[in-house]
């Protein structure tokens, strides 16, 4: 749930920490962070800009409150199993939550700042790596890379478009007809299952990476004992 913020004493309220948290989600959802500021929420409450200052002393405030508000209601997978089935299931339900809310997708590239609240879903695939006995800058390197590599892949295609866009944009007749046919062969489809095509694609190829990672610590002699069951 949402951070809880003090109001000041006095004449009561017509609004909620709830609905202005609620508010700027939607707003979020519908026009991005650049379409979500305190103006905007006060205009769709029919309050004054300084009746949401009484609950959160700044946007910034404001935006860890809808963040953690978000990210508190995102499932996790269980831990149990092996480190490859967990990574996976992390991975896809990060997938599907994401760009079912694309809000998170926001708040994940807020002026690169990364939301408080983001930890909950992060410190389970720590766990899991560090269990594998990955530990310093190997664990380091692996969460890390493996954290941008899927927050990346799922901005990207849930902004993804067809090939078709891309050339109408770029300028199709600018191309000798060697480069447009390859272009053209490409064939890039802006949908659901062309998505998901692409997020198994990257999640598989993300796996095959962080086996790597720890063959490699093994190898020089960094891997620590792993934990019995993961």
């Amino acid at each position: 749930m949402a951070t809880h913020a003090r109001r000041l004493p006095g004449r009561p309220s017509r609004i909620s920490q709830e609905q202005i948290v609620a508010t700027a989600t939607a707003l979020i959802r519908e026009k991005g962070l650049d379409g979500c500021n305190m103006t905007q929420i006060a205009r769709r409450l029919s309050v004054s800009v300084m009746a949401l200052y009484t609950y959160f002393p700044s946007r910034d405030a404001l935006l860890e409150a809808v963040a953690a508000d978000v990210f508190a209601t995102l499932p996790i997978p269980s831990e149990e199993g092996g480190w490859k089935a967990f990574l996976t299931a992390w991975m896809r339900t990060l997938y599907d939550e994401f760009i079912r809310r694309p809000e998170a997708i926001e708040l994940m590239y807020r002026d690169d700042h990364v939301p408080r609240a983001w930890l909950r879903l992060w410190l389970p695939m720590m766990r899991v790596l560090w269990r594998q006995g990955l530990r310093g800058p190997d664990l380091g390197m692996a969460s890390t890379w493996l954290g941008l590599v899927v927050l990346q892949m799922i901005a990207g295609l849930y902004k993804l478009r067809s090939s078709a866009e891309l050339l109408d944009e770029l300028g199709i007749d600018s191309l000798d007809p060697g480069d447009r046919l390859i272009f053209e062969d490409v064939n890039v489809l802006a949908t659901s299952d062309a998505r998901r095509r692409l997020a198994e694609f990257t999640i598989e190829n993300i796996i095959l990476g962080i086996e790597r990672a720890i063959d490699q610590a093994r190898e020089a002699g960094r891997l620590a004992a792993s934990i019995v069951g993961s």
